[in-house]
């Protein structure tokens, strides 16, 4: 039962591609230019994208793979 099949690693391997994607697309403002940070509206969106990442990224280590009966 200790095995890992090759569709839920690759259903892993691509959320978390997905994952790392979203916290870069929301990370990207604040690591081009560390001083002048995007306004308000725009840095509250960045900052959920990158939360949102970090979310997904719980998802996937804390899933298991499903059991089929």
């Amino acid at each position: 039962m200790g095995y890992i099949s090759i569709d839920w690693a690759f259903i892993k391997l691509i959320t978390l591609l997905f994952a790392i994607i979203f916290i870069l697309i929301g990370a990207y403002p604040f690591l081009l230019n560390y001083y002048s940070l995007p306004k308000i509206d725009a840095g509250i969106l960045n900052i959920t994208i990158i939360i949102l990442g970090f979310l997904q990224l719980l998802i996937i280590f804390k899933s298991s793979r499903p059991k089929i009966d």
